[in-house]
């Protein structure tokens, strides 16, 4: 693949080293030689010395050809804009890394939409999210989130004290907007029907609309486990408050 990296930070320096060895054509921009020389004494990348939101310096890195754009300058707003303007001139996919909630959180403006980027990724949300499922989900042996964490999925076993042993699918009657995509029983894994019985030694994946799938879940796990959780976070920082968002009404104290 053909990629441009906007930034050579340690993001975007990371990334140039990751990409290119994995055998991709890689051509860095900065608006800081001295940064551009360095990663060129250990990697095999292009590197292009200009502000990465002009459209004349995009278009000489080969952005108009480029499979993909990857904006991780220190400023949001540059990000933004590099991406922005690289799908203007013809990369076929573009990422914005970004810090400032602003810019991420789609009950305000959808920024993503709105400046036509492929994606927008912030990396403190990211981190928010780990935490909070993880402190979420005691016992998950997987835990996968999806479009922006509106949709969870979970790999887990079924407490034997669970209210859910013994019964069949139908008759545990799963909140609307959950599934249980498959059952490990024996070592050989199946997809459930209706009339399936939940056993205790069994390991499920279960998919589901985060609103309800902690309520999901419950059917499960233990009374133990469910028992309410005193957080404390020290900090007022964007990280923090996601991971507040994402614990709030989910028998937590925070």
């Amino acid at each position: 693949m053909d990629i441009v990296i906007c930034g050579c930070g340690e993001v975007g320096g990371h990334a140039a080293e990751v990409l290119a060895q994995q055998g991709h054509n890689i051509t860095v921009i900065d608006q800081k030689a001295l940064r551009l020389r360095k990663i060129e004494d250990t990697l095999d990348v292009r590197t292009l010395t200009g502000n990465c939101a002009d459209a004349s310096v995009l278009i000489e890195a080969g952005a108009s050809r480029a499979d993909l754009l990857l904006a991780a300058t220190s400023s949001d707003e540059v990000n933004l804009l590099s991406a922005t303007i690289a799908k203007g001139v013809g990369v076929e996919k573009s990422i914005a890394r970004v810090h400032h909630r602003a810019y991420f959180d789609q009950r305000g403006i959808d920024y993503m939409h709105h400046l036509g980027i492929d994606q927008v990724i912030c990396p403190e949300y990211s981190a928010a999210l780990e935490i909070a499922r993880t402190l979420r989900n005691p016992g998950a042996l997987a835990i996968e989130n999806f479009a922006q964490g509106r949709i969870e999925m979970q790999e887990f076993p079924v407490d034997p004290a669970s209210k859910a042993v013994g019964k069949s699918l139908i008759d545990l009657a799963l909140p609307s907007g959950s599934r249980l995509a498959a059952i490990t029983r024996s070592g050989q894994a199946f997809i459930p029907k209706a009339t399936t019985i939940i056993e205790p030694e069994d390991t499920i994946i279960l998919v589901g609309n985060s609103q309800v799938f902690q309520d999901t879940r419950k059917i499960f796990r233990s009374r133990k486990e469910l028992s309410r959780k005193k957080i404390v976070i020290m900090g007022g920082v964007s990280m923090a408050v996601w991971l507040c968002r994402n614990l709030l009404d989910r028998n937590f104290s925070v």
